[in-house]
């Protein structure tokens, strides 16, 4: 799938790890990738645009890290959400283009859009520095901090960023 398009079709995720613990539409035909890091507290899962000839593909993803992981346990989600924004501000140039409140899943949630500047391609000697813009959401349900994001780069952000709202939209907790 090249772009999106009002006719865009959707797939179901329903998390493989009980610790995600989410259902979420996603765009169908993208790549599904769930990752887990016992030692860092979190599992996360990553839909990926599936363009090969794209060296900075579009990317949502989902992740769960576990309060009880994190140095101050007691942090709130704006608190969580404004830390992860602080390390988006050292690639520089950054920015952060927005922040507002919303509800994901019935839970209230921070959102922020943040520019900054990425590697295009990882891990290659050739890689050049693209403009990346992102878009997250935070919130705590129990124990567990979610963090809702998607990042695309300048041409692409504003093809996928509704697939961003479905996948808001659509996410639901399984228990």
């Amino acid at each position: 799938m090249t772009g999106c398009s009002p006719k865009m079709r959707y797939e179901i995720y329903r998390a493989k790890d009980p610790e995600l613990n989410i259902v979420v539409e996603y765009p169908a035909g993208w790549i599904v990738q769930e990752h887990k890091d016992p030692k860092a507290g979190y599992v996360n899962v990553l839909f990926i645009e599936n363009n090969p000839r794209k060296s900075f593909r579009p990317v949502i993803g989902i992740m769960a890290k576990k309060a009880s992981s994190l140095k101050d346990p007691a942090w709130t989600s704006q608190a969580f959400s404004r830390a992860i924004v602080r390390t988006r501000l050292k690639l520089s140039p950054a920015k952060v283009l927005s922040e507002r409140a919303v509800m994901i899943a019935g839970v209230p949630a921070n959102q922020t859009v943040v520019s900054f500047h990425a590697q295009e391609k990882l891990y290659t000697p050739d890689a050049r520095s693209i403009a990346v813009k992102e878009k997250m959401a935070v919130f705590k349900r129990d124990d567990v901090f979610y963090v809702l994001r998607f990042e695309a780069g300048p041409e692409d952000y504003p093809l996928y960023e509704k697939a961003y709202r479905r996948a808001a939209k659509t996410l639901q907790m399984i228990r």
